[in-house]
């Protein structure tokens, strides 16, 4: 089920689960679990305060892998062969069509709109498509900025970051080369495992900040200089340190360091 998360009254759609829903915090799991409200209809459990109600099912939004929002608000979902906008146009917090946005092969892991441009991991290559009249369908192929092998541990979330850069993160599947760092400021030249890609504004040049996971699934910008990953984050001597769950990662450039539990690397 695919279901439409709001705190309070309803505004706009703001979220469409493509599997479940996962809260996370730092409060112990008992407290956690304490404060979680079952909603049976749907099989999930929230925190106080969160309405659930099903957005888009099965017949709109089958089988989805990602999704995120476009510039207008619409979500956009993806699964092998399609890359679709859900509408709700009576604005009664329902999905009523779905448009196809681009087709894919595969399915993408990571999506991000950034105005007119729309970045895509999926079909072995982090794309980025154009929708200059914002109409909702991608106004031809999209040019290709990065190979990222499309596999469980492969290329999975993108981000725009507070600096302006795009960010990819991806899985020691990904088959990482020299075409990942081209940039001489690159703090990590020879990468082990997967990787945390920051990629230039104009998508030409890129440089790998953070490598030695696992198969990391998603992450986000905490502050200018931090950010949280989660997913299976390493195997043991890895540069992180970490194993299956989250870590946090301190930019200090020309340095990274990588960060849970106290411990903290420099790469080689």
């Amino acid at each position: 089920m695919r279901s439409f998360l709001q705190r309070g009254p309803p505004l706009a759609p703001a979220l469409v689960l493509a599997a479940g829903l996962a809260l996370l915090t730092q409060a112990s799991p008992s407290v956690l679990a304490a404060d979680l409200v079952p909603i049976e209809p749907l099989g999930l459990r929230v925190t106080r305060g969160f309405r659930v109600t099903l957005f888009a099912d099965a017949n709109l939004a089958n089988d989805v892998y990602a999704m995120t929002l476009d510039a207008r608000g619409n979500p956009v979902i993806t699964s092998q062969g399609y890359i679709k906008t859900l509408y709700d146009h009576n604005g009664d917090g329902v999905a009523d069509t779905a448009a196809l946005f681009a087709p894919t092969q595969t399915g993408g892991m990571g999506m991000c709109f950034d105005g007119s441009d729309f970045l895509f991991v999926g079909d072995g290559a982090l794309l980025r498509f154009q929708d200059k009249n914002f109409d909702g369908l991608a106004d031809g192929p999209p040019e290709n900025l990065l190979p990222l092998d499309f596999a469980e541990h492969g290329g999975h979330a993108v981000r725009k970051g507070p600096d302006g850069w795009w960010y990819v993160i991806a899985g020691n599947e990904t088959h990482f080369t020299n075409a990942h760092v081209t940039l001489p400021t690159s703090p990590i030249r020879n990468v082990e495992a997967g990787a945390l890609l920051r990629i230039s504004p104009d998508g030409r040049n890129s440089e790998i900040v953070a490598d030695g996971f696992r198969n990391p699934y998603d992450f986000t910008p905490r502050r200018a200089s931090t950010t949280s990953v989660m997913g299976s984050i390493t195997a043991g001597g890895w540069r992180a340190g970490c194993g299956v769950g989250a870590a946090r990662i301190t930019t200090r450039t020309p340095w990274m360091f990588f960060t849970r539990s106290g411990a903290a690397r420099r790469p080689a």
